[in-house]
């Protein structure tokens, strides 16, 4: 059964459509900080690597 097309249910839509437009954008954020998050500790894991292998003399 579709909704009747009023003023109201047009603006609860827009309202709606705002909230998961700043759902998405938080989401980007967290990605985008997991991902620096994730990086970091790959170079770390890196230097450590080197390290080892410098130590070992490899």
């Amino acid at each position: 059964m579709s909704r009747p097309r009023t003023r109201m249910v047009l603006l609860a839509a827009r309202a709606q459509l705002g909230l998961a437009e700043q759902g998405a954008d938080l989401l980007e954020q967290k990605r985008d900080a997991l991902l620096r998050e994730l990086y970091r500790e790959v170079r770390i894991v890196f230097a450590a690597h080197d390290e080892l292998e410098a130590a070992a003399g490899v």
